[in-house]
């Protein structure tokens, strides 16, 4: 089995309730008990980064700060007009006694 590690970036909408954004430190400012929304992401939309991720890029949070990353693990696009295989003569049974 081959393992791919790529990159990918989408621009995502996102909404608060209530906030704002800070210019001297680029970052966006929620208040407490504000709500924050994020989303869709849409899986078509996915576009490869020309450079990877070093790990560097995370900086330590602050007190009232938050991160937010996601991974997309295992995504296999489907393909159209696919019938499963019919595998059950391929599985056979077994009884096992567990003995403590």
């Amino acid at each position: 089995m081959n393992l791919i590690r790529k990159f990918l970036y989408q621009i995502v909408p996102v909404d608060v309730s209530l906030g704002l954004y800070d210019y001297l430190n680029k970052k966006i400012i929620v208040p407490d008990k504000e709500s924050y929304l994020e989303g869709p992401i849409n899986m078509s939309k996915w576009q490869e980064l020309e450079k990877e991720d070093d790990g560097d890029t995370l900086n330590i949070l602050k007190e009232g700060e938050f991160s937010l990353e996601h991974y997309l693990l295992n995504y296999i696009k489907p393909i159209e007009n696919f019938e499963i295989p019919d595998i059950d003569d391929l599985i056979s049974e077994k009884e096992i006694n567990i003995c403590n």
